[in-house]
């Protein structure tokens, strides 16, 4: 169901100040959260890509595994020092680094892997 590739990463810490930050930062009623220099529109879709979530009707017994590492995780691993860790702050300063105002792949690991440790 796409969960896997959150199981299969080991943390060691919560930033909390991020979760306060997305709190602070998403529109209910728009399902947008306003970066610094972007807005990203939440809705199933999103969710769908970034988790893999199926949307609507798909039972789990008819969903099919999947590899805990697929070639994009590993990608965006290897954007990280070689450790058994990835940090919340290393991420947070992945995305301050590397934030071009796209909402790719990594930018979407980096993010959802933060605020899902909340």
């Amino acid at each position: 169901m796409g969960f896997g590739r959150l199981l299969s990463l080991k943390m060691d810490g919560i930033p909390a100040k991020l979760g306060h930050y997305v709190v602070d930062n998403f529109d209910p009623d728009s399902l947008e959260l306003t970066l610094t220099s972007v807005t990203l529109a939440i809705d199933a879709e999103v969710v769908h890509k970034i988790l893999g979530i199926p949307i609507g009707g798909v039972s789990f017994n008819a969903l099919a595994s999947r590899e805990a590492h697929d070639e994009g995780i590993s990608k965006w691993k290897k954007r990280y020092p070689p450790s058994r860790f990835i940090s919340p702050k290393q991420m947070v300063d992945m995305i301050d680094k590397e934030s071009n105002g796209e909402d790719d792949f990594n930018f979407r690991m980096d993010f959802i892997i933060c605020f899902y440790t909340i």
